[in-house]
């Protein structure tokens, strides 16, 4: 059963409805609250939008956009992919996921990659330079984007450390 319907009877190619909440005593106030809108583009079929302020004087910024092909966009427009978040964020993590079981707790699982030419997961620095990688076919590369083994490293060579080597590291038949 439908309770609300915002209707916006416009003929424009591109318009919006939307729903804005505001803490403010005055009828015309538009800084600070939060507002969802559901928008028509002609472009891209239909879009919703989550718009926050960080205060009561502050203007209102989108926080969260799902496009018309169900793309999510957190802090940014999703642009083409599926789930993407952006922030600047100084002195602290731009994100964190963490499961509090107490006896069986996973992680995070990252399932992609149906071979050696596809990436299942990387990771990047801000200027996009790869710093580590693993490949569709299980290879693993360190500061190189493409793999060409089972383990790639790219870097400055590395001394022992007195008697002790910094990285030992074997094939399929282990230590020699």
């Amino acid at each position: 059963t439908l309770l609300l319907q915002l209707r916006n009877n416009s003929s424009d190619a591109s318009t919006s409805s939307s729903l804005r909440f505001v803490n403010s005593t005055s009828g015309t106030a538009t800084a600070g609250g939060a507002e969802i809108s559901a928008i028509r583009n002609s472009n891209d079929g239909g879009s919703l939008t989550i718009k926050t302020a960080q205060d009561s004087s502050a203007t209102l910024t989108t926080a969260l956009t799902i496009d018309s092909s169900q793309h999510v966009g957190i802090g940014v427009d999703p642009d083409g992919i599926l789930f993407r978040v952006e922030s600047s964020v100084n002195g602290n993590w731009a994100g964190l996921i963490k499961n509090t079981h107490s006896t069986n707790g996973s992680g995070l699982k990252v399932q992609a990659g149906d071979n050696a030419d596809v990436d299942s997961f990387r990771v990047s620095d801000v200027s996009n330079n790869t710093l580590f990688n693993i490949n569709g076919a299980g290879q693993i590369g360190v500061g190189i984007s493409s793999v060409n083994g089972a383990f790639t490293v790219l870097g400055t060579p590395m001394t022992a450390v007195g008697h002790q080597a910094v990285a030992e590291i074997y094939g399929n038949q282990g230590q020699d």
